[in-house]
C-alpha cells in the first residue's frame, strides 16, 4: 500500500469530456486518503469511476486527485502476464464530449507487503507501532487476535500461555528454582524441540539460520520477589515464505502476550520492551 504519484493526464487542459479510471480486478483498491474512510473511496466497491470535466465539482474532485495523489494497496503477481487473471493495474482513459475516446494509459502494479494475515487499520497500526516503533508499513501484518496463548507457546506450536514460572520450574535447574534466567530457555527448547543456540555468526546470518531468537533478560529474574524486568522476556518464531523476498526480507512472527499474533521483519520487534535478540535457537 502507498501513495501513487498522479497518472499522466492534466485535466485542466479540458472542461470538458469525461476522465475514467478503471482497474483491471478487486485486486486493486484505491483511495483518496491513507484513513480508508468511506468518504475516501474511489476504487473499492466499483471497477470503474467517471468525473464529467465540464461540471464544476467533478472537474475539482478529480484535480484534487491529480494534485494530491491516491492511495494504492492490493495484491498482484509480478510474474504475471498483462491482461491475465493474475495481473492488475490502473487505466486512465480520457473521452470527448461525444464519447470518443481520445487516450488511454495503464500501470501495471507489484504489491510487496507482508501477506500472511491482515493489513491492520490505522488505529490498529498506531496503537501497535507506539510499544513497537521499528515497525514499518506494510511490512508487518495481523495474523490472528488471541489471549490464550503466549509467545513461547507460539514458538514451540502450543496454543497456550506457557509462562516463566513454567518454563523454570519444569526445564530449568533446581538449583535456581524461582528464578527465571537464559539457561532455563535454553533448557527449555533442548527438550520440547531438540534446538540449541546458534554460536557462530552476526546476528543477521543467526536470524536466517534460526527457528527462534529469544530477547533475553539482562540478568536472571526472581519473578517471586522482583517485578518483571524491562528489555527482554520475547520470544519470536520463523515465517517461511516469500514476502519481501526480492528486497531480502527475513520474516518472523511474534504473539504480543495478549495481543495480535504478528508477521514482521526480523528486527522490527526490536523495542525498549523487548530489547533485541540474543539468542538464536535452531
Amino acid at each position: 500500500m502507498g501513495r501513487t504519484d498522479p497518472l499522466d493526464c492534466n485535466p485542466r487542459k479540458a472542461h470538458a469530456g469525461k476522465v475514467r479510471l478503471l482497474r483491471q480486478n478487486d485486486k486493486t483498491q484505491v483511495w483518496s486518503d491513507q484513513a480508508k474512510g468511506p468518504e475516501e473511496k474511489i476504487l473499492v466497491d466499483e471497477d470503474y469511476k467517471d468525473w464529467v470535466l465540464s461540471e464544476t465539482e467533478q472537474y475539482d474532485k478529480f484535480t484534487a486527485i491529480v494534485d494530491e495523489g491516491m492511495y494504492v494497496e492490493g495484491e498482484g503477481d509480478p510474474a504475471a502476464t498483462p491482461n491475465s487473471e493474475r495481473s492488475s493495474y490502473l487505466g486512465v482513459s480520457y473521452f470527448d464530449p461525444y464519447g470518443n475516446l481520445l487516450v488511454h494509459d495503464e500501470v501495471y502494479y507489484t504489491y510487496v507487503c507482508a501477506q500472511h494475515g491482515d493489513q491492520p487499520t490505522p488505529e490498529k497500526r498506531d496503537s501497535l507501532r507506539g510499544a513497537l516503533p521499528a515497525l514499518v508499513d506494510c511490512q508487518w501484518c495481523i495474523q490472528e487476535e488471541a489471549d490464550y496463548y503466549n509467545c513461547f507457546g507460539w514458538s514451540v506450536g502450543d496454543l497456550r500461555w506457557i509462562s516463566y514460572e513454567e518454563i523454570d520450574v519444569y526445564y530449568g535447574s533446581e538449583d535456581t528454582r524461582g528464578v527465571f534466567e537464559t539457561a532455563d530457555v535454553i533448557a527449555f527448547y533442548d527438550t520440547v524441540k531438540g534446538w540449541s543456540p546458534i554460536n557462530e555468526g552476526s546476528d543477521a546470518e543467526k536470524a536466517a539460520a534460526a527457528e527462534v531468537m529469544y530477547y533475553a533478560y539482562d540478568a536472571p529474574w526472581d519473578y517471586i520477589y522482583e517485578p518483571r524486568p524491562e528489555g527482554g522476556g520475547h520470544v519470536a518464531r520463523k515465517q517461511d515464505c516469500i514476502c519481501g523476498a526480492g528486497l531480502g526480507w527475513l520474516m518472523y512472527t511474534s504473539k504480543l502476550g495478549p495481543n495480535p499474533r504478528i508477521e514482521h521483519r526480523w528486527e522490527q520487534v526490536n523495542c525498549p520492551d523487548y530489547g533485541t535478540p540474543d539468542v538464536f535457537f535452531k
